[in-house]
């Protein structure tokens, strides 16, 4: 099969340039002050687009350090990769795709002193074993196993993306053994999961989008990107990040996922979304996730929103302050997705700030 240009593909689908100007705009940007110093190189740089701003805006980078002891346990025949560093109530990192604990390196030593905090690679990810997935419940039962395996117990759940699906799924049927949720680019309702496709893409170019992206994901097309082309890696993960992420960096996801094969369960992923009722077993779990989230009183949650954010965007954080009871939001910074690599401080603090509230 001819290479196709994953990239310009990609483009295409999300409708706007690589840059991602359509999301940035300058109100995003603006939501977070810079100096004064800064504001003057930025000016100086004019005509720049916003996100090219966003990054100028934000010299310091992350460190790509990963200070943490690997631990490995098996969990039904395979064996999941972990850190688990400090003492008191655990604190549980579930990272999305196609992530891994790595991502949050620069989150925990924020958290760390106040609990014991833990950050798994879920299977099929980073450094665990690689099964061949078979479905969203395989990967639940492995991670529901995972928790069991650790023995933990009032355990504060720290999710994003998929990772977000999975925790909600658990605290739902353990609320007895949940200290809290907080949550990041977690598809929920009002926008998920997406019933009304051209209702969805009436939402907007970003929504549009997005579903154009979903679509293409369930036909050879995603299998030739994802698999073949490796874009999640190559392509999505580094257009999501603000800043421009390191090549070492990306390596650290290359080698979790040279055989081309492993890729298959990435790509389970966006066909998994629920469109229009279809995966019915992944439809239920979102539908049921969010008749949780709307009827709870017991559990707190708490979302860390991004400008412009991707999954969650500004009118869907307003939408869950309003209609979730004891639940908060707050304002983590500029970011797309992938939202460790560009706010790590931000959400490390946020995180740190609420345990010490809900002690």
């Amino acid at each position: 099969m001819k290479k196709i240009k994953s990239r310009k593909l990609l483009g295409l689908m999300f409708s706007i340039p690589l840059t991602l100007s359509l999301f940035f705009t300058q109100a995003a940007v603006a939501a977070m002050p810079p100096a004064a110093d800064q504001q003057e190189a930025a000016q100086a740089q004019e005509p720049m687009s916003p996100r090219d701003q966003a990054r100028a805006l934000k010299k310091a980078r992350p460190s790509k350090a990963f200070p943490f002891e690997s631990r490995f346990i098996e969990v039904n025949g395979d064996k999941i990769h972990y850190i688990d560093e400090g003492e008191g109530d655990p604190v549980l990192f579930v990272h999305g795709v196609p992530d891994s604990s790595h991502t949050w390196r620069n989150v925990i030593p924020h958290v760390k002193p106040r609990g014991r905090v833990i950050a798994l690679d879920l299977p099929g990810m980073g450094l665990s074993d690689k099964p061949s997935l078979q479905g969203y419940n395989d990967l639940y039962d492995r991670f529901e196993g995972f928790i069991e395996a650790l023995e933990l117990k009032n355990v504060t759940l720290v999710v994003i993306d998929w990772g977000a699906i999975l925790g909600l799924q658990y605290a739902r049927t353990h609320e007895d053994n949940v200290r809290g949720v907080v949550m990041m680019e977690a598809a929920v309702a009002p926008l998920y999961p997406i019933d009304d496709p051209e209702a969805f893409r009436r939402m907007g170019s970003s929504a549009a989008s997005a579903l154009d992206f979903y679509q293409t994901m369930k036909t050879p097309m995603g299998e030739e990107l994802i698999v073949n082309q490796n874009a999640f890696i190559e392509t999505i993960m580094p257009d999501f990040v603000v800043r421009k992420m390191r090549k070492r960096e990306l390596d650290i996801h290359r080698q979790a996922y040279a055989d081309p094969q492993d890729r298959y369960n990435l790509l389970m992923f966006p066909r998994m979304m629920p469109i229009e009722g279809q995966p019915a077993d992944t439809q239920e779990v979102f539908v049921k996730n969010n008749e949780w989230l709307l009827s709870k009183t017991k559990t707190p949650t708490m979302l860390i929103w991004f400008r412009p954010g991707l999954v969650v965007l500004p009118e869907q954080a307003k939408w869950l302050a309003e209609y979730v009871t004891n639940h908060e939001n707050v304002y983590g910074g500029i970011g797309l997705h992938f939202v460790q690599e560009d706010e790590p401080d931000a959400i490390g603090y946020a995180v740190a700030e609420w345990l010490r509230r809900h002690k």
